[in-house]
């Protein structure tokens, strides 16, 4: 899912006091070893975990790609 060098829009649960919310950042790979995917900013992330919500990529590709797809 993951490709080294692409940029994803990440979404994690996050605990606030309010309860669970949702953090969403934009972070390039720069590593990926079975579950774990390294990001530029030195992050490591757990696909497995429960607090892992989604992927997809960064808004601007998507709509790039709508456009050019019309």
């Amino acid at each position: 899912m993951f490709e080294v060098g692409k940029s994803y829009e990440i979404c994690e649960l996050i605990l606030s006091d309010q309860g669970y919310d949702r953090d969403r950042i934009t972070e390039t790979v720069v590593a990926v070893d079975g579950n774990l995917v390294e990001f530029q900013s030195g992050k490591i992330l757990n696909l497995s975990s429960p607090l892992f919500h989604s992927a997809m990529k960064p808004l601007h590709e998507r709509v790039n790609e709508r456009l050019d797809s019309s």
